[in-house]
């Protein structure tokens, strides 16, 4: 028998309805209540297209390279960035 939740997973015990990790989820509903658990889970992992665009845009744009900066590794430690 499957999981009544995820459908995928075997049931953790042979009487119960969840796989270990569906139960714990339900577990976690029991305590912080269903809603604010399906609004952090709509929050965090679910993305509209704006969004979606946002990123697409920011992984997209090329690397900014300041050139003006000009370092002189005379007067650089590399270890730890102060001066000699």
């Amino acid at each position: 028998m499957v999981c009544s939740f995820c459908e995928k997973e075997p049931k953790e015990y042979y009487f119960g309805s969840y796989c270990k990790e569906c139960r714990e989820l339900k577990n976690i509903m029991n305590v912080y209540g269903h809603k604010k658990v399906l609004e952090i889970v709509k929050f965090c992992c679910l993305r509209n297209d704006q969004q979606i665009q946002n990123k697409k845009d920011i992984e997209l744009r090329p690397p900014k390279i300041n050139i003006d900066k000009k370092v002189c590794f005379k007067e650089t430690l590399l270890r730890g960035g102060k001066k000699i």
